[in-house]
């Protein structure tokens, strides 16, 4: 479906979310989301076209290295819980130091 023939519809078309922002898509070709049960068009969504890939890679990446990491002494906590003593206990794995999470 064309972006014309969506227009003159009341079919909703789907936006991309590019750089945490809902934006319109740029292309000329559409596919219809179509109910199996009844045939009916729910909506049209975008073949992105590759300067919008492009944009929204790179606002991913931007966006996953932005985050802050995990403490590198996490396992360690999880270790020293009261559940997995008797555990370390049983096996040849001993904690070199103790941390506690109370």
């Amino acid at each position: 479906m064309t972006a014309q023939a969506n227009t003159q519809n009341t079919v909703p078309t789907v936006k991309l979310l590019i750089g945490g922002q809902f934006v319109g898509s740029k292309t000329t070709q559409w596919r219809d989301v179509v109910n199996p049960a009844t045939q009916e068009i729910l909506a049209c969504v975008p073949f992105t076209t590759t300067e919008e890939m492009n944009v929204a890679g790179a606002g991913a990446l931007k966006q996953h290295f932005s985050r802050a990491r995990p403490s590198s002494c996490w396992p360690a906590r999880v270790l020293d819980r009261p559940f997995v003593e008797p555990l370390m206990r049983s096996t040849s794995c001993k904690p070199t130091h103790h941390h506690s999470l109370y």
